[in-house]
């Protein structure tokens, strides 16, 4: 049974196939099917008694009974791993897609209060895209707040004693290459105003 390409589209599609996996999916194994079986028979009855078999599977759980042919239970047994596959990838899929969905109604329903802004907005879009994907928002926050922090003789001689310590917040290389090329950067543009 084949959907037309025109149910395929938008939400129709998920009204008309309502089966645990992908319609690309049913698509192909029933392609599959019907492939196999005309290479052994040009009568398309054990396609079609194989393709009930696995949608009775898909929508009820039922395996195929002793009175359905040999091979189409043989066919049904070499797909059922990939099937069983199929309905977990849709099935977390489902959980992926609704859990955004459920999070939203929580905070809608919620009276919103004001929340403090966290440390981390106060960066700049520029500093995060330098940090990467893989960055702390804490850490690059304490980061930026050191080194946004006004210099002062008194703090000089007080990071002297302190340079034994371990710093608070560590930063790898390509950080701290990246921070130093944004210092240089502001040190020329501010060398060119004055």
């Amino acid at each position: 049974m084949k959907i037309p390409a025109s149910a395929t589209k938008g939400k129709k599609s998920e009204l008309a196939h309502r089966l645990p996996v992908s319609q690309k999916f049913y698509n192909e194994i029933s392609a599959r099917i019907r492939s196999a079986f005309a290479s052994v028979s040009p009568s398309d009855a054990l396609a079609e008694s194989a393709i009930c078999c696995v949608e009775s599977y898909l929508r009820y759980g039922l395996l195929p009974s002793g009175a359905v042919v040999e091979s189409v239970r043989l066919m049904f047994a070499l797909l059922r791993p990939e099937i069983d596959k199929a309905m977990a990838r849709s099935a977390a899929a489902r959980r992926r897609r609704r859990k955004p969905q459920t999070e939203e109604a929580v905070t809608d329903g919620a009276e919103k209060e004001p929340s403090p802004k966290p440390a981390c907005d106060a960066i700049p879009e520029s500093v995060r895209k330098m940090a990467g994907s893989d960055y702390d928002p804490e850490k690059l926050a304490n980061i930026f707040k050191a080194l946004s922090r006004p210099f002062d003789e008194a703090d000089e001689e007080g990071e002297e004693e302190a340079e034994d310590a371990v710093p608070a917040v560590m930063l790898n290389r390509r950080q701290r290459r990246r921070q130093e090329r944004l210092q240089r950067r502001e040190a020329r543009r501010s060398a060119k105003r004055r």
